[in-house]
């Protein structure tokens, strides 16, 4: 019998197997069968792997020709500080003749979300990538 402990937050998580049941694999022709009938209310595949740390930010796991080539090209890969310099053309989305602005009501998004957007919100005003507008086809931030 087969048992996994599992720690998440303060909780400790313990798994135990039913030492009845065996694992076995089974072909992809038997799969689609139940997924054709209907008869799979749901499929687990469990799969173990050994534990890493991995650390995002970190440059120590690139490959040296990568790194070659993010520093000679750094310019392109830099956060932008600044709106983007003018062009020779602008953007134009043409209306109608007396278009009245759209009145829909935004997405509703999950607290985590909303959070999180207004941060890069901020984030992108600071920074001077966006700018407010005071058009009445912008998008308005009430939060």
């Amino acid at each position: 019998m087969t048992t996994s402990i599992l720690p998440c937050n303060s909780l400790t998580i313990i798994l135990t197997g039913e030492p009845q049941l065996h694992p076995h694999p089974f072909k992809a022709k038997d799969l689609h069968k139940l997924v054709a009938c209907e008869g799979i209310a749901s499929l687990f595949h469990l799969r173990t792997f050994a534990h890493t740390e991995i650390q995002p930010n970190s440059i120590s796991n690139i490959p040296s020709l990568i790194e070659d080539l993010l520093q000679q090209f750094k310019h392109v890969f830099d956060e932008p500080t600044q709106l983007p310099p003018k062009r020779s053309y602008d953007h134009e989305i043409h209306l109608l003749p007396n278009t009245n602005p759209i009145n829909a009501r935004p997405y509703s998004y999950p607290h985590f979300q909303k959070k999180e957007i207004k941060r890069l919100v901020k984030e992108m005003l600071d920074s001077g990538i966006i700018r407010p507008s005071h058009s009445p086809y912008s998008y308005l931030f009430s939060w």
